[in-house]
């Protein structure tokens, strides 16, 4: 195998890695807003399955957080604690908060365990998890994602289909259980929702705002919600 193979491998196995539902970070025991748009009638079949994590995506998700995580992708660390900061304000709730720090924390922790060696890091990468370590409160978890996905070689755009993958794998794990749908029907919304996302991904970013106030509406009677099985 020649090198330039074998680093390719290394990059797709670190991006799977990343993208996968099996990272420890907890992000299965969150729904942001999907379970109580069931329990309010908002969502009750497949179609309007998709046409909520639609929005969500196009009002919430793609122009904050994964602008977020761009930005943390390619600014120098210095200025990671203001992304950080500016992040954690557009929380709008306070479950969401405590999603995004809990996760931020697990990814820290994830990284550790590792036993990461810097044989052979570059500067960015080493200020990098130097930074991550030394904060004495938990990393939002975009930051903390760009943080893991430069430490292990990835490029922007990968780290970014890494999040909006597992983000779009959470949220049809979240159709299939609560609404409920059956397995197949969750692969057919995972694969109708694909094409319409993850090839926009780099496009969408030209925004910087985002305005999805029934995620936000769900997310705080979520807080109140007497019987559920996620946290958010």
């Amino acid at each position: 195998m020649h090198e330039s193979e074998l680093t390719s491998l290394k990059s797709m196995a670190a991006l799977l890695q990343l993208g996968s539902s099996l990272l420890p970070i907890g992000s299965f025991s969150y729904s942001q807003g999907f379970e109580r748009a069931v329990h309010d009638g908002w969502i009750s079949d497949q179609a309007s399955a998709s046409a909520w994590i639609q929005s969500h995506w196009d009002a919430w998700f793609a122009p904050v957080e994964l602008q977020a995580l761009s930005q943390a992708m390619m600014q120098p660390t210095v200025h990671l604690p203001t992304l950080h900061t500016q992040f954690i304000a557009t929380r709008d709730s306070r479950e969401a908060i405590e999603e995004c720090l809990q996760m931020g924390a697990a990814l820290r922790r994830w990284l550790v365990s590792l036993h990461v060696d810097d044989k052979g890091w570059d500067t960015k990468q080493i200020e990098s998890y130097q930074w991550l370590l030394s904060l004495s409160d938990r990393p939002a978890a975009p930051i903390a994602f760009a943080v893991c996905a430069r430490i292990m070689g990835l490029g922007r755009l990968e780290a970014l289909m890494a999040w909006a993958w597992s983000w779009l794998e959470n949220q049809s794990q979240c159709a299939i259980k609560i609404i409920p749908l059956g397995q197949s029907a969750g692969q057919q919304l995972l694969h109708r929702l694909l094409p319409q996302t993850l090839h926009r991904i780099d496009c969408e970013l030209l925004a910087c705002a985002g305005f999805a106030p029934l995620a936000a509406i769900a997310s705080m009677r979520h807080e109140r919600q007497y019987s559920r099985l996620y946290r958010s």
